[in-house]
């Protein structure tokens, strides 16, 4: 992938390596150790990335910025003055991802002052327990108390384990009924992933066909977007490559020229975003498969590459079935 006036980017900053959190699927803290990330980023090296997005502009106009972490909102002060500086270096307002628990009018006020353009809430299955997380009605209390600000609040990833598949369309009908909105939804992908049962991928099958149906045209239904990013809502107008910016400088930016940077992130977009060289040409969704995440590639010592590739390809299939069924399909629940 070359980084063209077409291409749009999602630019991650991970601004802090702090949380009052400790989720149990937590890809951060798999790979950053506590006791070493207690920190946040440094000046210097942010005032970088501003200066390379600066570039990036030059090449593409299409790109947003989002600060996490880690948890930004522990920042204080520190993460506004960021936020500034992001507005001010590059004329992009940063979105904060947050898992919601120092959310509050105060906080939502001074994020409207110092420029931030939303916050992407964390939230969590409310029929099941995660151990380390805020409660989900905990966390919708606290987003209904910051309506009345003018800033958008929004719904980050809901993580679903595989048992909880035969959950989904009651999970939809939780969400909308409270606020009129569903969260995105996602698989567990991770070093704690595990394969789906027959069952599972019969129930994840009839629970997204059931919440398509309903809920299609009345709100966004973003699903499993590691797996079938062709549906997920904000790759609609054109697909969007995520790209993440490390607490510290693991790039080199901080000596690296500007043009050899480019190269680096794309380089670090074709490891992110893998050719999927399926042999099953004959399968209804070949051509939707030609790239995918670099999760379905990692091995653990629990899962083979190989047994989480024939995985990928059994998730998109009834995934895309699913969708294809509700509104394509000429059967009583097909639109």
């Amino acid at each position: 992938m070359k980084i063209t006036k077409d291409i749009k980017l999602c630019i991650s900053i991970i601004v802090t390596g702090r949380c009052n959190c400790s989720c149990e699927y937590c890809h951060f803290y798999a790979s950053h150790p506590r006791s070493e990330y207690n920190r946040d980023i440094d000046l210097n090296l942010f005032e970088r990335y501003m200066d390379y997005i600066n570039y990036l502009q030059t090449i593409t106009k299409n790109i947003s910025i989002r600060f996490s972490g880690g948890e930004p909102l522990f920042m204080g002060d520190y993460l506004w003055k960021l936020t500034n500086e992001c507005y001010n270096k590059t004329g992009i307002k940063p979105y904060i991802m947050t898992n919601g628990k120092l959310l509050c009018k105060d906080t939502a006020q001074l994020a409207k002052k110092n420029n931030v353009r939303a916050f992407v809430v964390s939230i969590e299955n409310p029929f099941e327990k995660i151990k380390g997380t805020e409660e989900t009605s905990i966390t919708l209390k606290k987003i209904e108390d910051c309506k009345d600000i003018d800033i958008p609040i929004l719904f980050g990833m809901m993580i679903i384990k595989n048992e909880c598949y035969k959950d989904i369309y009651k999970i939809a009908n939780y969400f909308y009924e409270k606020v009129n909105m569903i969260p995105p939804m996602c698989e567990v992908n991770y070093l704690p992933y595990k394969s789906a049962t027959s069952k599972e991928l019969k129930d994840l099958y009839e629970n997204v066909k059931r919440m398509v149906c309903k809920y299609n045209g009345l709100c966004d239904i973003s699903l499993f977007p590691y797996v079938i990013p062709e549906y997920y809502s904000n790759n609609l107008q054109n697909f969007e490559y995520l790209t993440e910016f490390p607490i510290d400088d693991k790039h080199n930016m901080l000596k690296l020229k500007n043009d050899e940077l480019v190269l680096k992130t794309e380089e670090q977009i074709n490891k992110s975003y893998t050719r999927f060289e399926c042999k099953n040409k004959k399968c209804d969704w070949h051509d939707e498969c030609k790239y995918i995440k670099w999760v379905w590639n990692m091995e653990t010592p629990l899962i083979s590459k190989d047994k989480k590739n024939d995985d990928y390809c059994k998730l998109k299939k009834t995934l895309s079935s699913a969708f294809y069924d509700a509104l394509c399909g000429d059967d009583k629940d097909g639109l």
